[in-house]
């Protein structure tokens, strides 16, 4: 299975609606397990997670962190949605 997150890790707004309705997924630990497997594989170049979200990274390392805390947010109840860079 692959995570692929596009306007919902783009908008605040989104990403905060997101984390409302995705805990009543069918596919919610799927998708967690998912989301933590990128993390820890790191399988993901920025250039492919900007092929599909149009998000830019300049390093691996500041996408990671980048998705890491959108992990947080959706799954450990971080305060603050995070904002992409521009």
């Amino acid at each position: 299975m692959q995570v692929y997150l596009n306007v919902e890790t783009a908008d605040p707004y989104y990403l905060a609606k997101t984390r409302f309705t995705i805990r009543g997924f069918r596919s919610y630990d799927a998708f967690r397990l998912s989301f933590e497997r990128l993390l820890a594989e790191r399988s993901m170049t920025p250039g492919e997670f900007c092929d599909h979200t149009f998000i830019e990274f300049e390093t691996a390392e500041e996408m990671y962190g980048y998705l890491a805390k959108v992990y947080a947010y959706f799954f450990l109840d971080a305060e603050e949605a995070p904002i992409p860079p521009d």
